[in-house]
């Protein structure tokens, strides 16, 4: 044990400039907001002082908000960040109790570890009779914390996997409109790729290429949020959406 954390795991070091952000509100993405609500919204009727919660993948906390009225709540993750009771290798079975939790939250997890069907599983095992886990996991995506993100999932496939792990019902839903995916991947590519990219070994040329890039991020984000108001009303897609969020029932 060190600063109260219980350590099953030594966490990979290449994964340490990854992954050791504070959780920012301010830079979260869409999907991110897409599954706090959803969260959200099917742990208010829950009761605070009985109930175990456990957030396995628990990062920075970014569902703090969500997890600290439980009296009884715990975080699992392979990196001893602050809010994390149980440092454990996600890929192998948890060093948690079988039937011990009421609830267990997973956000943006499964698609990182090269086995999703073992720790399903093990979810399966740690909740309790009657319990349920949420999820949330994103599909037109692009890859992130490479070279840690192995999957990306249809419903097909995640109502699959969770049918597999024993869980009796599966609740799928769609987040994002096509309108949401395009502005998703157009914020990616001038930030991670067009701005940062070396056109011309002339500076000045370079120079006005990127300027002339951000020009045209700052009038598609203005057309976004002109349009953004009506698109809230289109329909989600299985097809086209960025994630998906899930309540899997034991």
């Amino acid at each position: 044990m060190t600063d109260g954390k219980l350590f099953f795991t030594n966490p990979p070091e290449d994964a340490r400039e990854l992954i050791e952000k504070p959780a920012n509100k301010n830079k979260w993405s869409k999907e991110r907001w897409f599954a706090f609500d959803y969260f959200k919204q099917r742990l208010a009727s829950e009761d605070t002082k009985e109930k175990v919660l456990c957030d396995i993948g628990v990062g920075t906390g970014p569902y703090r908000e969500l997890t600290t009225p439980f009296s009884n709540f715990f975080g699992v993750d392979f990196f001893p960040y602050s809010p994390v009771d149980i440092v454990a290798d996600l890929r192998k079975p948890l060093p948690i109790a079988d039937n011990s939790c009421d609830i267990i939250l997973c956000s943006e997890v499964l698609e990182h570890l090269p086995n999703p069907g073992l720790f399903v599983k093990e979810m399966g095992r740690i909740i309790r009779p009657g319990g349920y886990g949420l999820v949330s996991v994103p599909f037109l995506h692009v890859v992130h914390y490479a070279p840690y993100d192995f999957y990306r999932y249809t419903n097909f496939g995640l109502e699959y996997l969770f049918k597999e792990a024993g869980f009796s019902s599966i609740e799928i839903v769609n987040v994002g409109t096509p309108f949401d995916v395009y502005h998703s991947f157009e914020e990616r590519f001038f930030s991670a790729y067009f701005l940062s990219y070396r056109f011309s070994n002339n500076k000045l040329v370079n120079t006005l290429i990127i300027l002339w890039g951000r020009a045209i991020r700052k009038i598609i984000n203005l057309l976004w949020k002109t349009v953004s108001h009506y698109t809230k009303a289109m329909p989600s897609s299985t097809e086209t959406g960025l994630a998906f969020c899930l309540k899997v029932i034991k």
